[in-house]
């Protein structure tokens, strides 16, 4: 018989005692991942030690939501960043009536994610300097109350953010309902390293300071990106239409003789809108500068599933402005080839249609792929047009007003085929075309070495608050 070898995979073997088992049977639970801060040589407390209130949020369905001048914001998974600051550009509103006083975050309380993706369970924030403004939180979130005796609010953000780098809270979640989750009584157990105050403090300056050098390259970056819109504008000689939202501004008339297109609503109809439209009526129409336009379909929608194998199908949440997120669902090979009509070769324009709208990418994967029903597979004229120059053009202002101008008025935003073809596009010779790319790409490969020195910053920072903890 041959004889069997651990090769690369012995490491992830080992044994344990049955007297050291406690609730749980699963290996993961007992990797060294989920002890390698206890080897501080600082004293240790559990989690419930530090903490003297722990309140999970509710849910609020669509029913019970409201709008920003009606209602508080309701923060959730969504609310944290991927340093697990709170930011507030994807905000849901809740009636304050009758929201009681354990459901309202006061000045640094933790809030923690607890269930979600398994990627971001765990991601923890810290209510800093939120000032008069009321904020309630989800039933995805956790708020604690620390035991400012015992240990300083921002030592144990920066802690437990640490441990969910580690994945130490996807080693510890359970499932509830085909849902990650830490739960309440497992997390309470967590050992916490709890240094004296004056050492909390030297790692909380050292992550204030890493925080503040990330935050000064990405401005750097987004100031670079900024930049972008005014130097098409420039070589392309065009000026956008101003949009005076004074009260006076905002009101107008139309003759029913000049409304187009069987639009009818004002936002269409602005007169700002019009001008521009009639500003650039003599440039090309995109639908002069492609040769076919589709889009793809959901196959929930005919009953077929997801699966763990098979060929990526793109969603609006897989597009950017800096290309395709590779964090796709996966469908069967049989449901691929049905999709004929959809299917991806590479080097095709991808556009958003739905949701989030007017995001236009080159299609540079290696592999075949699909898209769903939100974005349109657009394939270029190369003969008309750079469709580099293309992109970069319908991802500018230029693009997006005229992509927004055509959004229906709906609960989800969308835009249709003959829409998109009805962007007016403004082409340059095609070695201009090429010299504005070649200076767009070059403001964005320094913006994106700006954005790699900000994550590498944190990452550093990250080795050393390990070794402040360790007490090293």
């Amino acid at each position: 018989m041959r004889e069997y070898s651990l090769d690369s995979n012995a490491d992830n073997i080992f044994l344990i005692n049955f007297s050291e088992l406690k609730e749980r049977f699963d290996p993961i639970y007992y990797t060294d991942v989920l002890t390698y801060l206890n080897k501080s040589s600082y004293e240790k407390f559990k989690l419930n030690a530090l903490c003297y209130s722990f309140t999970s949020g509710f849910g609020a369905g669509g029913n019970d939501q409201t709008d920003e001048q009606n209602g508080i914001i309701q923060i959730r998974p969504t609310n944290l960043d991927n340093d697990g600051n709170l930011i507030f550009n994807r905000n849901i509103y809740v009636p304050n009536d009758n929201i009681g006083s354990k459901f309202i975050v006061e000045n640094n309380d933790i809030l923690f994610n607890n269930t979600n993706s398994q990627e971001r369970v765990g991601k923890t924030a810290i209510a800093e300097d939120i000032g008069d403004n009321i904020y309630t939180f989800s039933n995805h979130i956790t708020k604690f109350r620390v035991r400012e005796n015992l240990v300083l609010p921002k030592y144990l953000f920066i802690l437990l953010n640490l441990y969910q780098s580690r994945k130490i809270f996807y080693s510890i979640c359970t499932n509830w309902n085909n849902q990650s989750g830490v739960g309440l009584d497992l997390l309470k157990k967590l050992i916490i390293p709890v240094p004296p105050k004056n050492k909390q403090q030297l790692v909380v300056d050292c992550y204030n300071k890493a925080y503040q050098a990330k935050q000064h390259k990405e401005q750097e970056a987004k100031s670079l990106l900024s930049s972008i819109d005014d130097y098409l504008l420039s070589e392309l000689d065009i000026k956008l239409p101003e949009i005076n939202n004074s009260l006076n501004e905002r009101i107008f008339t139309v003759k029913f003789s000049d409304i187009s297109n069987e639009r009818i609503d004002p936002f269409f109809n602005n007169p700002s809108y019009i001008k521009f439209s009639e500003d650039l009526k003599n440039h090309s129409k995109l639908s002069e500068l492609i040769i076919s336009i589709t889009k793809g379909e959901t196959p929930l929608w005919r009953g077929d599933n997801y699966v763990k194998e098979g060929i990526p199908l793109l969603q609006v949440n897989n597009l950017s402005n800096k290309g395709i997120d590779s964090n796709f669902k996966l469908i069967p090979t049989e449901v691929h080839s049905r999709m004929h009509r959809s299917k991806l070769f590479g080097g095709e324009v991808l556009y958003s249609m739905a949701g989030t709208i007017g995001i236009a990418v080159l299609n540079n994967l290696q592999t075949e792929a699909n898209i769903n029903q939100a974005i349109a597979k657009i394939v270029v004229d190369e003969e008309a047009v750079n469709k580099l120059y293309l992109i970069e053009y319908l991802n500018s202002t230029l693009g997006k007003i005229q992509a927004k101008r055509y959004l229906t008025v709906s609960s989800q935003p969308n835009i249709n085929f003959g829409q998109i073809k009805d962007i007016r596009v403004i082409l340059p010779s095609k070695e201009k075309q090429v010299r504005i790319i070649e200076h767009i790409l070059s403001i964005r490969k320094t913006a994106q070495q700006l954005e790699q020195e900000a994550d590498d910053i944190m990452e550093n920072s990250k080795s050393e608050v390990e070794r402040l903890i360790l007490g090293q």
